[in-house]
């Protein structure tokens, strides 16, 4: 894997430099609802830890966002906004915008389970990022994992449902797109099975012009999919261009990896056939 090595030590190097650590990884907006992410956060009096605790509220617990303060704390290597909310039948007060989920959704199969995702810590340019999952405003687990490397490079949420599987409830896609050339993006997958989250695989999608390498799980209900298998495509390789400038054909491609695994879920783990 000699491109695909290359190509992360060069990311490595070229994304320290667009790391500014006064801007807010992301933020909430007037009238937006958004639930809570950790589990019994302090809503205060003031924009301060200091400030008078007003109530502590479970995880889940549901506010509507007045305003985005002026404030701002970093914590855990990362800043976020003091946010004034309304909670719990018209209770207002502040909350660290860290302390509040950048998404929430239910599961696709089971809607008592209910998924929370937002930043829990930065370090150096390198996110590390939490899933917490509840059922009644109780955790029932909780989940960290490294993100793709970038300290402002917007990471994404989605539940894709079973995607044709019968043995899995949900299909968790949490995707980084690379932002220029030589950055690494790509998804990282998680399966949520038997009422418990699994993290499952990192898909590279890395380009550094000619060079490029790319994951992509196929699952049953999509075009090239088979019942009961999850196909794992990978290819690293490189686009050969014409020394010919009066040459219009279209670069070949030199692959040095091409390949298609297929595997199956045992409820626990994957499984290679």
């Amino acid at each position: 894997m000699k491109i695909f090595a290359s190509l992360l030590i060069a990311l490595s190097f070229s994304t320290a430099a667009f790391c500014d650590t006064e801007n807010e990884p992301y933020e909430f907006y007037v009238d937006q609802v958004v639930y809570v992410l950790g589990d019994s956060v302090n809503i205060r009096q003031e924009t301060s830890t200091s400030s008078k605790t007003i109530a502590v509220v479970s995880i889940g617990t549901r506010v509507k966002i007045l305003q985005k303060t002026d404030v701002q704390m970093n914590l855990n290597g990362f800043a976020m906004s003091w946010y004034k909310v309304e909670f719990n039948n018209k209770q207002k007060g502040y909350v660290w915008g860290g302390k509040l989920a950048k998404n929430s959704f239910r599961s696709s199969k089971n809607t008592d389970y209910i998924f929370h995702f937002g930043l829990e810590k930065m370090v150096e340019g390198q996110g590390t990022y939490q899933i917490r999952v509840e059922k009644n405003h109780k955790e029932v687990q909780r989940m960290s994992f490294e993100g793709f490397f970038g300290e402002q490079k917007p990471h994404e949420i989605t539940n894709h449902g079973c995607r044709g599987l019968t043995n899995i409830d949900d299909v968790l896609y949490i995707d980084a797109n690379a932002e220029f050339c030589g950055d690494g993006g790509g998804s990282i997958v998680f399966f949520w099975s038997g009422n418990k989250l699994y993290n499952i695989q990192t898909l590279y999608d890395v380009a550094d012009a000619p060079v490029f390498a790319t994951d992509v799980f196929i699952f049953p209900s999509d075009m090239e999919g088979k019942k009961g298998q999850i196909l794992l495509h990978e290819e690293v390789g490189e686009y050969i261009f014409s020394e010919d400038e009066n040459n219009t054909d279209p670069p070949t491609v030199s692959y040095e990896k091409n390949e298609t695994t297929v595997f199956q879920w045992d409820g626990k783990k994957l499984v290679k056939k």
